[in-house]
């Protein structure tokens, strides 16, 4: 997968660390990680906050982009990126950034 990468970065940029994100998260799914290190990943990778909130268990998960559990100070921001975990589930996956899904300008 990562030969993959490589080459393939070499054609498209974008496409390249899209894949290597892929397999980032492909990884932690094989290691059976735990929901802290998911949400650490994306939290890493997105350069931002990462949450994990389900009121239904009243779960919730903060992680800062240099990968310390911080606890949520406020409610989430209705303008931050918000993804379902599941599609009838009460869990998503929070990216403190506005705006639309994707790399953030400049990236």
């Amino acid at each position: 997968m990562k030969d993959l990468a490589v080459r393939l970065a070499a054609l498209d940029a974008d496409a390249g660390a899209a894949l290597r994100v892929i397999a980032y998260f492909d990884s932690l799914v094989e290691a059976r990680a735990g929901l802290s290190s998911i949400v650490r990943g994306a939290a890493v990778l997105s350069g931002c906050p990462a949450r994990l909130e389900d009121t239904e268990r009243r779960l919730r998960i903060r992680v800062t982009p240099d990968g310390v559990s911080s606890p949520s100070p406020e409610p989430a921001d209705a303008a931050w990126q918000v993804m379902p975990i599941l599609p009838d589930s009460s869990a998503v996956l929070v990216l403190e950034r506005p705006g639309p899904p994707g790399p953030p300008p400049g990236c």
